[in-house]
């Protein structure tokens, strides 16, 4: 993710709060303002310099459709944590 994609990642959210929220446990606010949506941007920007792990979007057909996080990477023990999210409309493209 990069900034100048804040504004889509952010309305994909809002628009999907109710079908996402049950497996997103950093899904806090239903008004998610797009503040929150570019420091969590700049956040994973920062994690992925560190070489710590990293989120990128799924799209579809030039849009975006959800997430997925690559997280806890552990370079010792050689693993990661991947989870994803995708819009309800997206589901079975």
């Amino acid at each position: 993710m990069i900034l100048r994609h804040a504004e889509e990642l952010n309305a994909l959210i809002t628009q999907n709060y109710d079908h996402i929220k049950e497996w997103s446990a950093w899904l806090k606010d239903k008004e998610r303002s797009i503040e929150n949506t570019r420091d969590w941007i700049k956040q994973n920007l920062e994690r992925f310099a560190k070489n710590e792990g990293f989120t990128i979007g799924i799209w579809y057909k030039g849009k975006m459709a959800g997430q997925i996080d690559y997280g806890n990477l552990d370079w010792n023990d050689r693993k990661i944590e991947i989870g994803y999210w995708i819009g309800e409309y997206f589901q079975s493209k």
